[in-house]
């Protein structure tokens, strides 16, 4: 009876640890089946507006994510790959630099961005907060006649794997391209349009932007990486807590770091806003601006700028932000921005950008509008319409219903036909 006994135990302890040991793997591969995985990340610059700013060179620096790389190692005017080192290494400092330095000279001395790349990123959840790479605005005092404007990072992912940990469809390395706005103020404004924390002169402000986005496909669905924003806290490159932000405002006269926060969106996670279209034509001598959207889920609403170069985004129009009519929603809409603060016989090119719950901002455009001779005066306006999701429904269905009634005809003449 004592041996029964022992040997129930046994049994007992056997099936429990074979059990523990299967909650074990299924917790492993339920875990596996739900994060990616990536690798290196590497941001290079490029594009920049306009294209004869002043003084402008490529150039890079040490590799440290936890600070600044501060002082660029080497730099070139016209070799945009010396970025990424002598010898192509994806762990360093990309830099940029421009315009005539006020104190000193040499690069070290010039204004320009820094951004270095998250080089094991690991395992990402869908949807939630990865850390991207460091970013730093060296806001140097410099002079320069031609300041520069904006410029497009290129953010390159490797190692990327599925749900499954099978390769994209696309393959494991993928870029993706985010655009800065940069927008250098004049040092001795009175106001200061973004304050003068330093005391060395007028605050700058930079903004990010999401491209149209490159997609990869997964087993579990297509994918993309958003960018979040910046975000500023002490050590932001070891943890996320609090929100991001679109624009960084940076001082005068030192080293500006922030960190640069991204996620991947899950498979069923739509972009705030599908366009279906996004034009711009002139009508008498005022412009009007008309987007049609096919679903704005998290869309809080839209910006229109105005420039007249295709290469700038340039100002801002609408006095406030146009809000979403269907936030949360599939449902499409049509939008109308009448902009008669313009000059006839001279070409505008408009940017749409819409902003999503996350504060992440994505740009559609520019489009331009063709001059044509004034004709009347009308004020700005903005008309809001819905688009019918289906707006052939009705005609659909009543082939459907006419095919069905022929189909019906002909099987109860052959019914007929049968007897």
């Amino acid at each position: 009876m004592g041996n029964w006994k022992h040997f129930r135990t046994n049994r007992r302890t056997r099936l429990a640890l074979a059990l523990s040991a299967t909650v074990v793997l299924v917790l492993a591969f339920g875990a596996a089946a739900f994060a990616l995985t990536a690798g290196n990340v590497d941001g290079v610059w490029g594009s920049p507006t306009p294209s004869n700013t002043t003084e402008f060179r490529w150039c890079y620096g040490s590799d440290n994510v936890s600070a600044q790389a501060g002082a660029p190692t080497d730099c070139s005017t016209s070799n945009a790959g010396i970025q990424n080192g002598p010898n192509s290494t994806l762990q360093d400092e990309n830099q940029w630099r421009y315009g005539d330095p006020q104190f000193g000279s040499g690069s070290a001395n010039r204004s320009g961005y820094g951004f270095n790349g998250n080089n094991n990123v690991g395992s990402i959840a869908a949807d939630q907060p990865f850390f991207l790479g460091r970013f730093t605005h060296y806001n140097k005092i410099i002079q320069a006649s031609n300041p520069l404007t904006g410029i497009d990072l290129t953010v390159t992912i490797d190692g990327l794997r599925c749900d499954d940990n099978s390769t994209p469809t696309e393959g494991g390395t993928q870029s993706f391209v985010y655009h800065f706005t940069h927008e250098e103020t004049d040092n001795n404004a009175n106001p200061c349009p973004y304050d003068d924390s330093t005391g060395n002169g007028c605050d700058d402000r930079v903004t990010v932007s999401q491209q149209p986005d490159t997609t990869f496909t997964c087993p579990e669905g297509v994918r993309t990486v958003q960018i979040l924003g910046f975000y500023t806290n002490p050590d932001c490159h070891l943890s996320f807590s609090g929100s991001t932000s679109a624009s960084f405002i940076t001082g005068e006269g030192q080293d500006n770091p922030a960190c640069l926060w991204a996620r991947i969106s899950a498979p069923d996670t739509s972009l705030a806003v599908t366009l279906a279209g996004f034009q711009a034509q002139w009508s008498d001598n005022q412009v009007q601006v008309t987007w049609d959207t096919v679903s704005e889920i998290d869309n809080v609403g839209f910006n229109l700028y105005r420039s007249q170069s295709p290469d700038q985004v340039g100002e801002l129009i609408t006095a406030q932000m146009i809000p979403s009519q269907a936030p949360g929603s599939n449902l499409g809409y049509s939008y109308s921005f009448v902009d008669s603060n313009v000059t006839p016989g001279v070409t505008y090119w408009y940017t749409l950008k819409d902003l999503d719950l996350y504060g992440v901002a994505y740009q559609h455009g520019p489009v331009s509008a063709e001059p044509q001779a004034p004709t009347a005066v009308t004020l700005a306006s903005m008309d809001v319409t819905t688009v019918s999701a289906f707006p052939a429904a009705p005609t659909l269905f009543a082939l459907v219903l006419a095919l069905a009634a022929l189909a019906g005809g002909l099987f109860w003449r052959s019914r007929q036909r049968a007897r």
